[in-house]
């Protein structure tokens, strides 16, 4: 991102911003509410478009700004809040938060959903409503379908959230994996973990 402004009525959230990431980088951004991070990981995704600037993704300008066109040409990011339909199955949510062309057939969908959950550690039935999980679990669902895309850049916004320690371990354990394929990753402002529901401060390094 290079030279990334965006304005708001009374306010500017983003005052000529540049951020590269090389691949097999882990990088972390933390701030303040009101700092901007949200604002420059949405328009790194192509989620918001800025006022001015450019979004590059394997050398690459993004020409059309948008969320389709960021993962197409490489990007993925699990959103805070999980953008999961909580109608549909779990393995029918992954299915969409993929490109097409990596989409699976209709007969391979559920060991393909198994799969994709794995690296999570969780026992998430890919039959399951979405809407009848907890949010660590939809969480975690949000976290499969990005590594689901295979990306070249994976943003986590705030991905530990509703997570305990030993899931935030397990999520660790993943960025560490994709920082050894020299994928690039980014955390966005990882707050502490908890266990057996009160907070508690995670010591580690991804």
């Amino acid at each position: 991102m290079k030279g990334v402004t965006k304005r708001y009525p009374g306010v500017v959230a983003l005052d000529g911003v540049s951020f590269e990431a090389f691949a097999g980088e882990v990088h972390a951004l933390v701030g303040g509410n009101g700092a901007g991070k949200s604002t420059l990981m949405a328009v790194a995704s192509g989620a918001i478009t800025p006022d001015e600037g450019t979004i590059e993704i394997n050398g690459e300008r993004l020409a059309r700004i948008s969320p389709v066109a960021a993962r197409d040409q490489g990007l993925a990011i699990a959103f805070q809040h999980p953008a999961l339909l909580p109608d549909l199955t779990v393995a029918e949510n992954l299915a969409l938060s993929v490109p097409e062309s990596k989409r699976p057939t209709f007969g391979r969908l559920q060991d393909w959903a198994r799969q994709k959950l794995e690296p999570m550690g969780m026992p998430i039935s890919p039959t399951a409503r979405v809407g009848s999980l907890s949010l660590a679990e939809k969480q975690a669902i949000e976290i499969c379908g990005a590594l689901a895309c295979d990306p070249d850049v994976v943003i986590f916004d705030e991905p530990t959230e509703a997570f305990m320690i030993d899931e935030t371990q397990r999520l660790f354990e993943q960025i560490r994996k994709l920082a050894g394929a020299r994928r690039r990753g980014h955390l966005h402002q990882p707050p502490p973990a908890r266990r057996h529901g009160a907070r508690r401060p995670f010591h580690g390094a991804a």
